[in-house]
């Protein structure tokens, strides 16, 4: 089961994370220190962020649906998941994804994500079945691994580098204190090694408007 190349966004509460660079230069290099980043406020309904795939891909993510539990995203494919309002989490619904529909339950095992600082860990349990009848469940560990200052056609800000595992993925966001949200996302496949970047361009309505 793929997850979805469209799960960038980082809480259901917070937002999202894009980003390629085709460029040789770096995009993110290391800061001195950042104070705690609280969890970013509730996003309102209609909120939109767009981000660049690959340097090639236009990404639109739209927040539809919003409740305590949950933020529900649909993107420009038709896409539509909902992600966990505790944050870094699997998505607990998705629909019209690849071809395919489903569910997760996902568990805060230990630890919490916020306030972000380095060297914080958390860790979450999912299990999950989809509209064909398959069954998985898995592990996800993040770790804040330190900050960044992190270049995307939105702008350069330092962040904090939060790396999440699983057993076959790698998810690398790079979570922006003054955005409320990442600038830049990094997935990596452990088994065939490829890897899908996202840059931040524009959020189209703020947060709460």
């Amino acid at each position: 089961m793929r997850y979805r190349t469209l799960l960038f966004p980082f809480c259901a509460a917070a937002t999202l994370l894009v980003g390629c660079n085709t460029q040789t230069t770096k995009t993110a290099v290391p800061v001195v220190s950042l104070k705690p980043m609280a969890k970013p406020a509730e996003l309102a309904v209609g909120t939109a962020y767009v981000s660049l795939e690959d340097g090639q891909k236009e990404v639109r993510l739209e927040v539809i649906a919003t409740s305590t539990a949950a933020i529900t995203y649909q993107s420009n494919d038709g896409c539509a998941f909902a992600l966990p309002t505790s944050g870094f989490a699997p998505v607990t619904v998705f629909e019209n994804c690849e071809g395919s529909r489903g569910t997760q339950q996902v568990r805060l095992a230990s630890g919490a994500p916020w306030p972000l600082t380095v060297g914080q860990s958390w860790r979450c349990s999912f299990s999950g079945r989809n509209d064909n009848g398959d069954t998985w469940d898995g592990e996800r560990t993040s770790t804040v691994e330190g900050t960044a200052r992190a270049t995307a056609p939105i702008g350069t800000y330092d962040t904090f580098k939060v790396v999440c595992e699983e057993p076959n993925r790698t998810r690398t966001y790079y979570a922006s204190p003054e955005l409320g949200v990442a600038v830049m996302f990094e997935r990596r496949d452990k088994r065939t090694e490829e890897t899908l970047k996202r840059k931040l361009v524009r959020i189209e309505q703020e947060r709460g408007s």
